[in-house]
Parts: C-alpha cells; sequence; structure tokens
C-alpha cells in the first residue's frame, strides 16, 4: 500500500513538471510573438509614416512649387536607391570637404513617435521630378529602432501658370499628349473582381470598383468615385481614397485629342492623312513584293495571316525592314489564325486596317528592337487569349524618322452603339501596347493584361485584367495642330 502511494506520488511529480515545461514553452512563445508583432506594427507604422511624407511633400510641390526648399536636389535619383535612414536624412559626407546632397533632407509631420524626412528630385526614371520618402522610429539616444523602404512618388507639374490645374490632354502649343495615365475614358472606369490599376486613373465621369480591387495610385473625375463600403475600415484604402479628385473638368477640350473623327462623324485628318500617303501600299502586295505570298490569303471580309500554306513555311512571318518606314493597307479584315505563331515586326510600320483587328490563335506579335507598329483601325479590335504583344526593349523608342513614339500603338476610330467593345484584351494575354479608342468602350478581362495604357469612351477591368502605366509614354504627342494648352497637366504619374 505505501509503495503505491509513492508511486502516485511519482506520477503526479512528474505532470507538474510537464506542466511547468510547457507553460514555460508558452511563456517564451508568446514573449517572442509579442516582439514579432511589435516589429511587425513598426515597420508597418513607419512605412505609412514614409507613404504620408511623400504624400504631404507632393502637396506643397503642387500648391508652392517655387517654394525655396522645395527646388529639386541635383543628385540623381538613382544614387540615392537602397540609402538607409542615416545616409537619406544626415548627408554623409562624400569626402571631408563636399556634401552628398545639395539640399536638406524635407521634414514632414508623422506625428510624435516617428521622424519623417523626403526630398525632391529633378528627374526620376523618365518623369519630370520626383519625391523620395523616408520614416523611422527613434530611441531616446537618437538609435534607429524601425526604419520604412523608400517611397518615391513621381509626378508633373503642368508649365503653365497654373500649377494646381486638373489634369487633361494637352501637352504644349500645338502639340497634344496622347496617353497621361494608366487608364482613361472620356466617361466611366469600371473596375470588378479583382481588376487593378497601377498607376493614375482620368475619367469624364465616374469611377465604380467593386469586389477584390486595390485602389488606383490616384483618381481625378468628373463625376464621383464609389467603392465599397467596407474600405471604411481599412486605414490603407482610406488613406489612399483621400486624395482622390472628384467633380474636375477632366477634358476641357474633349476626349478625342487626335481628332480620330471630325465634329460631323467622320473620320478626322489623322486617318485620311495616313490612308491618302503616297507611300501607302497593300498589305498583300507587299507580301507578294518580297515573295511571301503564302503568308497569307485572302477572302471575302479582308486578309488573313496564315502561317504558310502546304510545304511553304510561315509559322514565324515577318513584316517591314529594319530601319525603314512602311505604310500598309487592308481594306477590310484582318485576322490571325492557322500555322502563324509568331508575326516579328521590322523597322516602322504603320498598319491601316478598315475593318476588324483581331490578334487571335494563340499568335505573339514581337516587336523588334529599334522597331515599332502603329495600328489605324476603323473597326473592333481584339486581342484574345494566348496573344502577346511584346517589345525587345524599352517601351518608348526613337523611329528612323526622329519620332518618340510607343512601341506598338492602336488607333481606334471605331464607334460603339450597343454591344461588345471596340477593344477586348482578354484571357492569358500579357501585351505592351497603347491603346486610344475615344468613341468605344475597352475591355481588359481574364487574365488579359496591359502594360502602357488604355484610353476609351469607357474602360472597364474585370477578372485579374490589369493595366500597368509604361514609363515615359507621357512623352508621345501628336500633331501640330487642334486646341492650344498651357503645359502638361499636373498629376502623379506612379507612386510606390
Amino acid at each position: 500500500m505505501n509503495s503505491q502511494r509513492g508511486a502516485a506520488l511519482v506520477a503526479v511529480m512528474s505532470i507538474l513538471t510537464v506542466a511547468l515545461m510547457l507553460g514555460v514553452t508558452g511563456m517564451q512563445s508568446s514573449f517572442v510573438n509579442e516582439r514579432l508583432a511589435g516589429n511587425y506594427s513598426a515597420t508597418a507604422n513607419v512605412q505609412m509614416a514614409a507613404e504620408l511624407a511623400a504624400a504631404q511633400g507632393w502637396e506643397v510641390v503642387r500648391t508652392d512649387p517655387d517654394k525655396e526648399d522645395h527646388a529639386p536636389d541635383s543628385v540623381n535619383v538613382n544614387e540615392v536607391r537602397g540609402m538607409g535612414w542615416r545616409s537619406f536624412t544626415d548627408d554623409d559626407l562624400m569626402d571631408d570637404e563636399e556634401s552628398f546632397f545639395s539640399k536638406s533632407a524635407i521634414r514632414a509631420d508623422c506625428g510624435e513617435e516617428i521622424e519623417c524626412r523626403y526630398r525632391v528630385f529633378e528627374s526620376c526614371e523618365g518623369a519630370n521630378s520626383c519625391i523620395v520618402a523616408m520614416a523611422a522610429i527613434m530611441d531616446d539616444a537618437n538609435r534607429v529602432l524601425a526604419e520604412s523602404e523608400q517611397v518615391t512618388l513621381e509626378y508633373r507639374l503642368s508649365s503653365g501658370d497654373d500649377s494646381s490645374s486638373s489634369p487633361g490632354p494637352g501637352s504644349g502649343p500645338g502639340e497634344r499628349a496622347v496617353f497621361t495615365a494608366a487608364a482613361e475614358a472620356c466617361e466611366d472606369v469600371t473596375l470588378t473582381g479583382s481588376g487593378r490599376v497601377n498607376g493614375n486613373v482620368l475619367a469624364g465621369a465616374d469611377v465604380e470598383m467593386s469586389g477584390g480591387v486595390l485602389p488606383p495610385s490616384s483618381v481625378v473625375v468628373g463625376g464621383e468615385v464609389r467603392y465599397p463600403d467596407w474600405w471604411k475600415y481599412d486605414d490603407d484604402k482610406v488613406e489612399a481614397v483621400a486624395d482622390y479628385q472628384e467633380g474636375q473638368d477632366v477634358y476641357p477640350d474633349g476626349c478625342d485629342t487626335l481628332g480620330v473623327r471630325d465634329d460631323g462623324g467622320e473620320l478626322g485628318s489623322l486617318f485620311t492623312d495616313i490612308s491618302g500617303s503616297a507611300e501607302k501600299q497593300s498589305l498583300a502586295g507587299w507580301f507578294d513584293a518580297v515573295s511571301c505570298s503564302h503568308c497569307y490569303s485572302v477572302g471575302g471580309r479582308g486578309v488573313t495571316l496564315t502561317g504558310g500554306s502546304g510545304s511553304s513555311d510561315a509559322s514565324i512571318t515577318f513584316l517591314g525592314s529594319s530601319g525603314d518606314q512602311l505604310v500598309l493597307e487592308v481594306s477590310g479584315d484582318l485576322n490571325t489564325q492557322g500555322r502563324l505563331s509568331e508575326l516579328v515586326v521590322r523597322g516602322d510600320v504603320t498598319l491601316i486596317v478598315d475593318g476588324d483587328f483581331d490578334l487571335g490563335g494563340n499568335a505573339r506579335l514581337t516587336v523588334a528592337e529599334g522597331a515599332s507598329l502603329t495600328v489605324y483601325t476603323t473597326g473592333q479590335v481584339t486581342l484574345s487569349g494566348g496573344t502577346n504583344l511584346l517589345v525587345s526593349e524599352s517601351f518608348m523608342r526613337e523611329t528612323s524618322a526622329g519620332e518618340v513614339r510607343p512601341a506598338v500603338a492602336i488607333l481606334s476610330a471605331y464607334q460603339q452603339i450597343s454591344g461588345n467593345p471596340g477593344v477586348t484584351v482578354g484571357g492569358n494575354n500579357q501585351s505592351q501596347v497603347a491603346i486610344y479608342a475615344p468613341y468605344s468602350g475597352v475591355r481588359v478581362t481574364g487574365s488579359g493584361s496591359v502594360t502602357g495604357s488604355v484610353r476609351g469612351r469607357n474602360v472597364e477591368l474585370t477578372g485579374a485584367g490589369s493595366v500597368t502605366f509604361a514609363a515615359g509614354l507621357e512623352e508621345f504627342q501628336v500633331g501640330e495642330e487642334g486646341p492650344d494648352a498651357s503645359g502638361p497637366p499636373a498629376g502623379i504619374l506612379s507612386w510606390g
């Protein structure tokens, strides 16, 4: 009996020991989790503070561009990439006599516990100017406890007297900017599902956001911005939408900046001039001249690029010649099918399609180095699943005539009355293209994505469709006619 009581004591002590060990382990785990949570909270707070500092810098630059301490620093912004808080704010010396920065970092108001600074630079990734901001939490001994990553806000100021004017068309007297935002609409922009805009949004009427979309960098609309009610419980989204501008005169001179149609609804001079070019030739005739008659077929509705016929293979078909300018016309539709796997553009090719332009059948369009493709179309445009419009180098390039233009641009004069939009990018499609269709809708759907810009009467992003603004695209200007403008519109080009 006594031995049995002794066994019970040992068992109880063993249980107590195990319980004590579990308790100690749990406490240690709790302490670790608390520290991790604290670190995460500090990191998140300083990052949001850096965003706030960039926003404060932009507000001062936008409203008072001549403020003395906001003059752009002479340092190249690329030399600042990766700098920590100390180097960014304390102006580490290059040597004993020369400072790295020409101006001190500007203090922003981020509360009592977090320090914020930003700097203004003259040039940033092709944009006119930019603001780079950082934030940090310091202890009483001035040691850095947590610091943010750099936040860069690229912007452009109007060259006119009113630097705070609303974004809209115009790039200086006699010239017109074509693309000034990732997504532009004469009327409405709609983002649903997980549709996403990486860049700015301009809309002559309203912007409607629903589902799991993320807030664009900036929004300027003639009407109002509508977004899900639950966003008001998300601090990041509340902060993002706080600077959205409503009730603005986005297109004071009309949405058709280029004039693809005239006031009477007929094709404008942009189309008629290129169609009347003395150098114009038919697409079929050009293929015949370069001994590629097997590259296409002609039907009742237009031309089909087939990728070959019989034993003659043209699965990779070349269009144009390096260093040459070429104007080709199709009197009807142009589509791709059959064996064609890739259409390679060489030289500067202008393609006039008096009908629909349908690039499908998983055919890839590649624009070679130093080349460009500009498509003028009067019909509907379809970039369907599997299609990819790819460029081999930077999206903006100088043509053989000395013009700076996108590698791929689609200019549509299609007038949509009802039904499907004038331009559709859908399916598994990764396209680098600038799309201009002021008289019809533009829809990016499925997993289709555009790097460049889309501009339509209405713009709709659904599913996982996305649009990302291509750096330098704002430099694309067309024509010397049309309404004068005081200068490029003031606005944020990117934020990240």
